[in-house]
């Protein structure tokens, strides 16, 4: 009878010798096996964390490359007044004019007329050009709130104030 084993074991192997003249082997478990287990773990502990090493590289140099593609993937900026230019688009340039006209009024004190009526009217008339320019697709409704009122405010000694508008 043969006996083959297969992959790692915890023990040693004992031949001994019967009055009959065979010989058996027998495996001993639990010998003095452990320093070369012992060995074996550290390998395999040292190699799984090589792999992971190497993983962690690949995985960052991946990344790097897709910011980079994405990066150059950007559109490019479109112009307020191009050729290709269609009113649908995000223009800087638009934006930056509106952005302008409303910072052209001054200073936008809370309550102040500058606050309260003109910068309003600004926005109210883009927002109007932009309904006057969509098609028939596209309702755009404009509601403007105008609160009216009183509210208690509490300062940091605890006093409470009433604030009418």
């Amino acid at each position: 009878m043969k006996l083959r084993l297969r992959g790692r074991h915890r023990g040693n192997y004992q031949t001994d010798v019967y009055p009959t003249g065979q010989p058996e082997t027998r495996m001993i478990i639990g010998d003095s096996d452990s320093e070369d287990e012992t060995s074996w773990k550290k390998d395999c502990q040292v190699g799984t964390q090589a792999v992971a090493n190497i993983l962690i590289i690949v995985l960052l140099a991946l990344s790097l490359i897709f910011v980079k593609l994405m990066d150059s993937a950007l559109p490019e900026p479109s112009s307020a007044v191009g050729v290709f230019n269609t009113t649908r688009k995000f223009s800087e340039e638009r934006a930056r004019k509106n952005l302008e006209a409303l910072t052209a009024v001054g200073p936008r004190i809370s309550g102040s007329k500058t606050t309260d009526v003109i910068t309003v009217q600004n926005i109210v008339n883009l927002l109007m050009s932009v309904r006057d320019s969509t098609d028939g697709n596209y309702v755009l409704d404009i509601d403007e709130q105008r609160p009216s009122g009183s509210f208690e405010m509490e300062d940091d000694d605890g006093q409470h104030t009433s604030v009418y508008m």
